[in-house]
């Protein structure tokens, strides 16, 4: 999800939900995903060039059950992207 905040200012969620892990070799377990939410800022909008760039940053919280292969990690993740028309 990627709601503006802003013309240049976006909250991201980048991951959550619920999973149903049925590997086989494992045993069948369902639970909650870890959650990643934070904000991109587009610094440099070319709009006659068709040119981005953006840079943010992401948090991943662990809020989740171990049984579905979640969990155990908590992070803070900068990021640069660009695009071109």
């Amino acid at each position: 999800m990627r709601v503006a905040l802003t013309e240049r200012l976006a909250f991201i969620a980048t991951k959550d939900g619920y999973s149903f892990l049925d590997a086989g070799a494992l045993p069948e377990e369902d639970g909650s995903n870890d959650v990643a939410f934070g904000l991109k800022w587009a610094f440099y909008v070319d709009r006659e060039a068709d040119f981005i760039l953006t840079g943010g940053s992401r948090v991943m919280v662990n809020v989740c059950d171990d049984e579905v292969l979640q969990g155990g990690v908590n992070e803070i993740s900068p990021f640069l992207s660009m695009a071109k028309g």
